[in-house]
């Protein structure tokens, strides 16, 4: 979690100096959710893991930690200043629920790309948009590219379907290790593929970037490319998945190991994180479902609530409940709520699970649109190839955290009107130079 606490004497010299505690969330979240070693060797097997090894796994857990710490640090230090905090994705979901159960120690926080409404099981937010918007995304590149896919999937269940023999040409066209036997070894193919667009769909950036994979700029454009000049339709999803499964010369797919199956359909990653991410999808999340190929380009993997119980009955032996964050995280019930910018970019498809319109007559409850923006690209790292929305949106967070200063100084009666144009003449200079996430805002 990204924090910012300048104090009162660094104001009066001039000196905006940032704290930086980035790392204490993520040493607290690594302890709390069991990322350390000895857990990860306890469930080094991704089918039956032992579920002790998640018994502090839920979001309370972290929230409560970081706030007794947060706490405690405020007490050793009472001249600090107020607390943001600047997050994204899950990290972005913290920092609002740190925002509504602890209001006394975060002062406000920009939260990026958090599907919180489908998380929470508010289901007239649409989580099935998922895929549509994946496949709506690739329509912008090249409205042929969608057309492309579903051909390609097509063409494998048709030669799916003819036996053996059309199994085999499919597990050569793609350079899979192992041939695919049997309806089990179909779905996960499809799902490794699927999932490949989802990824590329996320880290659509203008730039290149190895944060989920290592990606070309604009890689939905680049993917959509090598399709349009493949030879034929399964040679075109080969072209587009390898964008993410890149492999040395020589070297073959292991879709299972390059994939893994789990309660979240958008794929939970490889290793022991993903063990932590799929106990809690199976635990306190509500995700996305599956694809249909009736309003998206992929073939139909459905994920219905039924198929979510009987997979994390088998695999962990606990029951999922969907109600328990709309009553102890709010929900959709956020109005009372204050000091929280909402940013979501229309490239990345988990958008629709956000804040998308500010909310009326709300203290400071605002939502920022980035219609160029995937995957919180607004709290990356500036770069010059950043689009002129991206960068708006920065202005409109550093805009924000200003008046959430300023009003905290007020309340404080620690302000007066030099000194807080003296803040404000200051934060123009400066800009907030503070890590954020992955970077900085140096470029506003």
């Amino acid at each position: 979690m990204a924090l910012l606490s300048p104090t009162k004497r660094q104001y009066s010299t001039r000196k905006l100096t940032t704290l930086y505690t980035v790392q204490l969330l993520e040493r607290v979240l690594k302890i709390t959710l069991g990322f350390h070693n000895d857990i990860c060797i306890q469930t080094s097997s991704l089918t039956k893991p032992k579920v002790q090894s998640f018994s502090t796994l839920a979001m309370k857990g972290p929230l409560r930690v970081f706030g007794t710490i947060l706490a405690l640090f405020m007490r050793l230090h009472p001249n600090l200043g107020p607390w943001l905090s600047l997050l994204s994705i899950y990290g972005g979901m913290l920092t609002q629920y740190m925002r509504f159960k602890y209001p006394n120690l975060i002062e406000g926080g920009i939260v990026g790309s958090a599907p919180f409404y489908w998380i929470a099981n508010i289901t007239d937010t649409h989580p099935e948009t998922f895929f549509a918007d994946i496949t709506n995304v690739y329509a912008g590149a090249n409205a042929k590219c969608p057309t492309i896919v579903r051909s390609g999937f097509a063409r494998i269940r048709s030669l799916v379907e003819s036996g053996q023999s059309g199994m085999q040409q499919v597990s050569n066209a793609f350079n899979l290790c192992k041939p695919i036997q049997n309806q089990t070894d179909v779905r996960q193919l499809y799902g490794w593929a699927r999932n490949a667009f989802v990824l590329m769909a996320m880290g659509d950036y203008p730039y290149p970037t190895e944060f989920m994979a290592p990606l070309p700029a604009w890689p939905v454009n680049a993917s959509c490319s090598a399709m349009l000049k493949a030879g034929d339709s399964v040679s075109a999803l080969k072209a587009a998945v390898e964008f993410v499964y890149q492999l040395p010369a020589g070297q073959c797919h292991d879709i299972y190991q390059e994939y893994v199956f789990c309660a979240d359909p958008t794929g939970c990653g490889t290793g022991p994180e993903s063990l932590a991410w799929d106990f809690q999808a199976c635990t306190e999340m509500h995700l996305p479902y599956g694809s249909d190929n009736v309003t998206d380009m992929f073939p139909p993997l459905a994920f219905t609530p039924e198929s979510l119980v009987a997979y994390c009955k088998d695999k962990y032996n606990v029951e999922t409940d969907v109600e328990w964050l709309g009553v102890l995280m709010w929900g959709d019930r956020i109005h009372t709520a204050s000091n929280l910018v909402f940013s979501n970019g229309d490239l990345d498809p988990w958008h629709n699970g956000g804040l998308l319109k500010s909310i009326p007559n709300s203290k400071d409850l605002v939502a920022v649109r980035i219609p160029n923006g995937a995957h919180h690209l607004d709290l990356r790292g500036s770069n010059p190839a950043d689009p002129p929305d991206v960068i708006r949106a920065r202005q409109t967070h550093v805009s924000y955290i200003k008046k959430w200063l300023t009003n905290y100084e007020n309340r404080q009666g620690r302000a007066n009107p030099a000194s807080v144009g003296e803040q404000h003449e200051l934060m123009e200079e400066r800009q907030l130079d503070s890590y954020l996430h992955y970077g900085q805002f140096d470029r506003l």
